[in-house]
């Protein structure tokens, strides 16, 4: 069989999307993001959508192809996570939050850092929900992306334009 399943509560309706429309959303997702994920919020259970190389050399040792997705995050936090965003992004363990979360839209991004307090990255974690019942999300889609250079550029900008404005106030004073 050439198609997909796309998790539904409703056993009797499941969606299904051919292998090769499937293959070129994956191409899309890939070209952007290090790793994605499907994630099956009423099993809780994790598929490995796609994995950089690098991704694949720092976590792919305890991702197995179909995961415990609460075991999975936990895992990546306590490897990867810089310590004040980790609590912050264990909320994001919970099936239940993420059905929430997911409620009445349909993506959610949340950036966070990787590695040290005093040596670490900017990513992006994109939520987009891919099947639901009477709007509560049952399986979504999870991607990591690096956004490093891109924060510290936004922030290097607003600090910028901060000092700008103290300047100009000072002068007008």
């Amino acid at each position: 069989d050439t198609r997909i399943p796309i998790a539904s509560a409703n056993k009797e309706k499941r969606y299904e999307f051919d292998t090769e429309y499937s293959s070129q959303i994956v191409q899309v997702l890939a070209s952007e993001y290090s790793s994605v994920y499907y994630v099956d919020l009423i099993t809780s259970e994790m598929s490995i959508i796609s994995l950089s190389d690098t991704v694949f050399k720092n976590i792919g040792s305890f991702l197995h192809q179909k995961i415990n997705f609460s075991i999975a995050l936990k895992l990546v936090l306590a490897k990867q996570i810089r310590n004040s965003d980790r609590e912050e992004l264990k909320k994001f363990a919970s099936a239940d939050f993420l059905k929430e979360l997911m409620r009445n839209r349909k993506t959610y991004t949340q950036i966070y850092r990787d590695g040290t307090e005093k040596n670490f990255r900017y990513y992006e974690m994109k939520i987009v929900k891919v099947d639901d019942i009477e709007d509560e999300a049952t399986a979504i889609i999870l991607g990591i992306a690096n956004k490093d250079a891109e924060v510290r550029a936004e922030l290097a900008d607003k600090e910028r334009k901060r000092k700008d404005n103290d300047i100009i106030r000072i002068l007008a004073s």
